[in-house]
């Protein structure tokens, strides 16, 4: 027992040895279930759906299962399962794993079983559709919502042509999908149907692509033509009487529970607010172009100002227990104290913040065919839209109004502490609206920046709020988007004292709390890194150095000379050493160069005669500096691509090396005893 058999020949005999695996075993074939079934005369599709390989054995391209799924009963059934509701007294079979499985192969995207979806003037896919063809505040079933969101999402996909033209031809549909929009599911179909949530699509692929050879691309153009854009900006409105809430038991809303109201309001205006955003960040198109026009932008502001009159306040001020004072949602997207306004400003930051879009599929495609081709890719990003730069500027004044916080008495409980008042998301996001309409270098914005006050409120935020680092964050941004842009009235608003109107920067560098008491004691501040960080920009301003930020998440950088336009978004570098250097290149050199001069003689004169700048640079500055300088900490920090002490004309292969000068020392490495082992064992 336990050796071979040989024959005569001296050949071992075709027999497996005691303990070998069967597929090692020659001549042992394994029978699919799925193949036992398709191998008897007569059989049903839930006999096919109860072999558990049946999805395997369709994306494997089984012929005969897929000669059997792909005729027309088989279809009818499946899509019966996927849309229609199971009787009350189904079995959980028929309730759960047929709807999956039916989804699920639909989504194998196989060419024959969609081509039968889409035969007879879509007539199965008609019966798809049919799933949200309900009355309004209707509570759809969220379960097979989900399966009918994969399902057309692929189908939308690879049956473009079939569906645009069915859409086209049945326009009420569209008008479907936003009255569901409160959907998470059918907010994502809607977002495959503008072409802005599909990476693996051809659909948005070529619109991207030929708009980055400068031809006409768009594929959702037709839907510049339906009501979609308005339906989504009325489900931004909190009193819409198109968008119903429903009821628990599925009919129309009588009475509803309000907080279970607000939050389906507040999720539909979340999900078209985050179509709406799709829409702008997207590849150009019609659609895009027409939200960023006068008229929509100025609907969309009237949809979130009118929820938000006058001060932005949250809550009743009513003293709490636990959570939030009043035991409400007070200052999250959620809740019957939500406000549209942060959808709002999300969606209007989006289409006039050019560099956010800048990192996007759409400037990626063209950094990749300029490098395919041999051109010049873009040197900057493209400017705002005027118009919705515009109406931005025109409601920058009631926006401002929602920063003032004296007369909101609510607080809120925090692991640190009682917030009194909360600064809440809204407040937040109109801090990034202003420092959003700064960067994007207006004249007018800047005018009306200056009448509103607006970085007055936002930097008596920063000082107030020491433990937001979204707002810190904006109004840093800000800050160095001024400096780098060299207005002389916005500069010199900067330095001016609060009694004259201004922001008074030294004040707030100097003068904002190092700490901040909480129910632990006191503790760091934590907006102290901004403030040091701030601190270095002036001094590097002052100096003559290039006020432009480092690119994004790059904190180390901040009183060497930087590289303006490294790594975002695809842009080419325009201080890169090229043999010649192009008219337009030359110009912005020299533009930038007329902003830093003009930056740097206000700032040193403010600077120079502020007798607290020179005792905090000669004291504080340098100490802080000592801390927060992470390559001196013992435990080290991994390298960057682009980290400090790299010049124009130092060579930077890009590759990770944890020898000296990769970000951390070699002591550092050794001190843990990380490279050690291996010299003990040659020494053994």
């Amino acid at each position: 027992a336990g050796r071979a058999c040989y024959s005569t020949q001296g050949r071992p005999e075709p027999r497996s040895a005691p303990g070998a695996m069967f597929w090692r075993s020659p001549g042992f074939v394994q029978a699919s279930p799925v193949g036992l079934v398709l191998d008897k005369e007569s059989f049903t599709l839930e006999e096919l759906l109860e072999e558990d390989d049946v999805i395997q054995e369709c994306k494997s391209l089984n012929s005969r299962l897929i000669d059997f799924l792909k005729t027309r009963p088989v279809v009818e059934k499946l899509v019966s399962y996927l849309v229609d509701p199971p009787p009350a007294d189904a079995d959980p079979k028929r309730e759960y794993k047929y709807p999956y499985l039916a989804c699920e192969i639909f989504s194998c995207e196989i060419d024959a079983i969609l081509s039968a979806l889409t035969d007879d003037d879509c007539a199965l896919f008609s019966r798809v559709m049919a799933f949200i063809d309900v009355p309004v505040g209707t509570r759809l079933n969220s379960m097979l919502a989900g399966y009918f969101s994969k399902t057309v999402a692929c189908l939308v996909s690879r049956r473009q042509g079939e569906c645009v033209a069915w859409f086209q031809a049945n326009p009420r549909f569209v008008d479907r999908l936003v009255e569901h929009v409160g959907v998470l599911a059918v907010a994502e179909v809607l977002l495959r149907l503008v072409g802005a949530d599909d990476p693996g699509s051809m659909m948005p692929m070529q619109s991207m692509l030929m708009s980055a050879m400068g031809a006409s691309g768009d594929q959702s153009a037709w839907l510049a033509d339906t009501p979609l854009l308005d339906r989504l900006l009325d489900a931004l409105d909190a009193e819409s009487s198109s968008f119903a809430a429903p009821s628990a038991d599925g009919s129309p809303s009588e009475g509803q529970n309000p907080e279970d109201a607000a939050a389906t309001r507040t999720t539909r205006q979340a999900n078209a607010a985050e179509v709406l955003v799709g829409i702008a960040r997207g590849a150009p198109s019609a659609l895009a172009a027409k939200l960023s026009g006068k008229e929509a932008m100025s609907k969309l502001f009237d949809r979130g100002l009118r929820a938000s009159p006058g001060q932005g306040k949250y809550g009743d001020g009513a003293e709490g227990k636990g959570g939030n004072p009043d035991g409400s949602r007070v200052t999250a997207h959620d809740g019957a104290s939500s406000s549209p306004l942060v959808n709002v400003l999300d969606i209007a930051i989006a289409i006039v913040d050019a560099k956010r879009a800048a990192s996007g599929p759409m400037q990626t495609m063209r950094a990749m065919l300029a490098a395919e081709t041999g051109g010049a890719p873009a040197s900057s990003p493209p400017p705002p839209p005027p118009e919705a730069l515009a109406t931005c500027v025109r409601y920058l004044e009631p926006l401002v109004a929602q920063l003032d916080v004296s007369g909101d008495g609510s607080s809120q409980r925090t692991t640190w502490g009682t917030i009194t008042p909360p600064l809440g998301m809204r407040r937040v996001k109109v801090v990034d609206m202003i420092a959003t309409i700064v960067g994007c270098k207006d004249d007018a914005a800047a005018t009306k920046i200056l009448e509103t006050g607006a970085l007055v409120k936002c930097a008596e935020l920063f000082a107030r709020y020491p433990f937001n680092n979204f707002l810190h964050h904006h109004f840093e941004n800000a800050v160095a988007a001024i400096l780098d842009w060299g207005h002389p009235a916005l500069v010199s608003h900067l330095f001016a004292s609060r009694a004259d109107g201004g922001v008074d920067l030294v004040g707030v560098i100097v003068d904002s709390p190092r700490t901040a008491e909480t129910t632990r004691g006191p503790v760091r501040a934590g907006n102290v890194g901004h403030v040091t960080r701030m601190a270095n920009r002036l001094v590097a301003v002052a100096l003559g150095e290039s006020p432009s930020p480092a690119p994004e998440g790059n904190a180390a950088r901040r009183t060497t000379t930087t590289r303006v336009g490294v790594g975002v978004g695809g842009f080419d570098d325009p201080d890169d050493d090229d043999d010649e250097e192009s008219e337009e290149a030359a110009a912005r050199r020299k533009d930038r160069e007329a902003a830093a001069e003009r930056s740097r003689s206000i700032a040193a004169a403010a600077l120079d005669a502020d007798a607290r700048w020179r005792a905090y640079v000669d004291g504080e500055l340098g100490d802080r500096n000592q801390i927060e300088n992470v390559y001196k900490w013992a435990c080290g920090r991994p390298a960057g691509m682009d980290d400090l002490g790299l010049n124009e004309d130092d060579e930077e292969d890009g590759d990770f090396d944890i020898g000296l000068g990769a970000g951390f020392s070699r002591d550092s490495y050794h001190r843990y005893g990380g490279a050690d082992d291996d010299d003990d064992e040659d020494e053994e």
